[in-house]
């Protein structure tokens, strides 16, 4: 179930614009390959991209001059409970899953991937096409550094929730790139992990605040309680228990 969230997604305004949603991966994002040597740069569409103009970019590891996007998409095996078709969707979080005989969405899930799987390590293009602008280059590719990582998608989602009149979906899309962070790469110190868990449950609680999404508010409780396990850091630790407990406690308030 890596990089799935049980929340329903409505995308945010500026990933809605046909040239972009067409080329989303599951998590709201933009993933640009390199034909020759597979790297892959990852571009938010909050910086009010154009598509196209991205596949001119020559890639910042082997300059290869062919880029193309790739999605990440969402495969689920299904089987209608209506008159019983079974099905397999690749498919994104924000369409929604008939099946294709009937037309039920009652459906039974299982066996839940991403494909093909989010790179462990890739890259983010220059200032110039991100929300953050002109000199907010990244130091290190996404996947190295948890603690870079985490506060990278912060600044993006306060730029975010700043530019646009839905700052709502820009910050329950933060928390589903977060998760796919945590899901797929491999970072090397337990600290970084514990900062992208954090931050995830953060933002599943500003989401579950400002929209009263039921799903949200116990899912930011299980985050908190996977960030609060996660680390033995004394200081740290107290702090991802108080995030805890404001999470359990703004639950009953819905």
């Amino acid at each position: 179930m890596a990089g799935v969230i049980d929340i329903f997604v409505e995308l945010p305004l500026s990933h809605r614009r046909k040239d972009v949603v067409d080329q989303l991966s599951a998590n709201g994002q933009l993933y640009l390959a390199c034909a020759k040597c597979t790297w892959e740069d990852r571009v938010s569409p909050a910086a009010a991209v154009e598509p196209r103009t991205l596949l001119r970019l020559p890639c910042p590891r082997c300059h290869g001059r062919k880029r193309r996007f790739v999605r990440h998409l969402v495969r689920v095996p299904a089987r209608c409970e209506a008159c019983g078709r079974e099905t397999t969707f690749e498919t994104v979080p924000w369409k929604d899953r008939r099946c294709p005989n009937c037309l039920s969405a009652k459906l039974a899930l299982s066996d839940v991937e991403v494909v093909p799987p989010f790179p462990a390590v890739f890259g983010e293009l220059d200032g110039m096409h991100t929300v953050l602008g002109p000199g907010s280059d990244k130091a290190h590719p996404w996947g190295v550094s948890g603690k870079e990582d985490a506060r990278r998608v912060r600044d993006e989602v306060k730029a975010a929730v700043q530019l646009y009149p839905d700052p709502q979906f820009h910050t329950l899309i933060g928390a589903i790139f977060l998760r796919d962070l945590r899901s797929y790469c491999d970072y090397e110190d337990d600290a970084g992990y514990t900062w992208i868990l954090q931050l995830e449950g953060l933002l599943l609680q500003d989401y579950f605040r400002q929209t009263g999404d039921i799903p949200a508010g116990p899912e930011a409780v299980r985050v908190d309680e996977l960030a609060t396990a996660s680390t033995k850091i004394p200081a740290l630790h107290a702090s991802l228990e108080h995030n805890r407990a404001m999470a359990t406690y703004s639950l009953p308030a819905r």
